[in-house]
């Protein structure tokens, strides 16, 4: 997911779309060097390089717009995130799409 300040969206689609457009080249490279990705994300993290192995073989790295599935199973989370406490009170995530040319982002609006 790509997350943009509420402010940013409409005042600067071009520099969304570029955002989006570099997410997509790191989600090719992701995909054609699991195991360097692996490397980035356990240095990164902390967490040992066989589970981000097993991690990253299980990962989907596609960077696509939302469609009304994923803004489901996005709510699904957020809901389950609400109800155990990470978040402190419901979201809404379809409030929170922005389309532009085409493209879609979500913007954190409601998550303060």
């Amino acid at each position: 997911m790509c997350y943009f300040p509420a402010t940013m969206l409409p005042a600067n689609p071009a520099t969304v779309s570029a955002v989006i457009d570099e997410a997509q080249k790191v989600a090719l490279w992701a995909q054609t060097h699991q195991a360097d990705d692996a490397q980035v994300l356990a240095d990164a993290s902390g967490v040992g390089i066989d589970a981000e192995k097993k991690a990253v073989a299980r990962g989907d790295y596609e960077i696509v717009p939302l469609s009304p599935a994923i803004v489901k199973q996005e709510q699904a989370i957020a809901d389950a995130f609400a109800k155990l406490g990470p978040l402190p009170h419901p979201v809404v995530v379809r409030a929170n799409v922005w389309l532009a040319d085409g493209r879609v982002a979500v913007s954190p609006a409601n998550l303060h």
